[in-house]
């Protein structure tokens, strides 16, 4: 997990980290734009 991760743990942040692949990287930039509040790159 990356530190926003950690800054903003949530249940769909601890089930991305056990995944692998496209879909992976595809939630971790959703979970970044609900942290951050900018859409996902």
């Amino acid at each position: 997990a990356n530190a926003e991760m950690k800054l903003h743990p949530s249940p769909t942040a601890q089930v991305l980290d056990n995944l692998e692949g496209p879909q992976a990287q595809l939630g971790k930039r959703w979970c970044r734009r609900e942290a951050t509040g900018e859409p996902p790159k």
